[in-house]
């Protein structure tokens, strides 16, 4: 599960990124949505705030806001993705 994240990861993200930089507040809030349900999954617990904050700010219409908070985002997905190949995991309890 943590390799599939892994491989979507960074494409999700630019695909975040892209949606915020344009406005499009439709597909940043789908784009945000799907990587909190794929961090939920892995119990990836900071991705998964992470990635609901930055939803919150887009269904606000907060851009600004949403790209900022997307790099903690980033941060926190590269945490997550760096411990598990790392071989400690990103699964329960990851904080």
């Amino acid at each position: 599960m943590l390799e599939k994240f892994a491989e979507r990861v960074g494409p999700d993200l630019e695909k975040l990124e892209q949606a915020i930089s344009c406005g499009q507040q439709e597909e940043a809030v789908r784009a945000a949505h799907t990587l909190k349900g794929a961090a939920a999954n892995l119990s990836a617990g900071s991705v998964r705030q992470a990635a609901s904050d930055v939803e919150r700010a887009c269904r606000a219409g907060q851009f600004e806001e949403a790209g900022r908070l997307l790099v903690c985002l980033r941060e926190a997905a590269g945490r997550c993705v760096g411990r598990g190949a790392g071989g400690q995991g990103a699964g329960r309890g990851e904080q």
